[in-house]
């Protein structure tokens, strides 16, 4: 793994994060300030990258009318996302594909969980955040060892959380159906029992 900067400078980068990357994606009608698709673009030619292609653009752009409000969060999560690639000490160490990765694929699933404002305002969320980049890239931050770095970021895990949460609530769900269902044939144990005893 390679070495990267320490947690708390990409925290105080992202605590740093000024309103044009908190700004409201650009919506197919109009509405909205930023072309997130381009952002993305510049970061990745200032990475040494090519432009985005046309699918690309399409990846990093609203994707249905009828998932507004999910394509806003993962929009609006993108561009923190941006933000903190911007970091120059991060710049030098990502290849730019890498950087798209990050964007493209492990950003929705957390923006659904987690508001992109948290990402910035919220202490625990920055770190969770900037490890969560760092995990992506395979970069350890400074002062770390390959398993305090985990153990960190698994303990910070939303997506990580939010699932022991539904595991949780699905075993009380499989529980309460179980305890039902012993209840019944409790009952119907006892009605059977009246009636051959009639």
């Amino acid at each position: 793994m390679k070495k990267g900067p320490p947690i708390e400078e990409l925290t105080r980068h992202l605590a740093e994060c000024p309103e044009s990357f908190l700004a409201e994606p650009l919506q197919p009608n109009g509405t909205g300030t930023v072309h997130v698709a381009a952002v993305v673009s510049d970061l990745i030619s200032m990475m040494g990258g090519e432009p985005l292609t046309s699918r690309q653009v399409k990846l990093f752009s609203y994707r249905s009318k009828k998932n507004l409000a999910t394509d806003r969060k993962r929009l609006r999560m993108v561009l923190v996302g941006c933000w903190l690639l911007y970091n120059s000490s991060l710049r030098e160490l990502t290849e730019p594909q890498d950087a798209l990765r990050f964007l493209e694929e492990e950003l929705p699933e957390l923006a659904s969980l987690l508001p992109s404002e948290q990402v910035v305002i919220d202490p625990e969320r920055r770190e969770e955040f900037s490890r969560l980049l760092l995990r992506t890239l395979d970069i350890l931050p400074e002062g770390e060892g390959e398993k305090e770095a985990e153990n960190r970021f698994e303990a910070l895990s939303t997506i990580k959380r939010d699932a022991v949460v539904r595991a949780a609530q699905e075993a009380e769900k499989r529980a309460r159906k179980l305890r039902e269902e012993l209840a019944r044939k409790e009952r119907e144990r006892r009605a059977a029992s009246v009636y051959s005893h009639e």
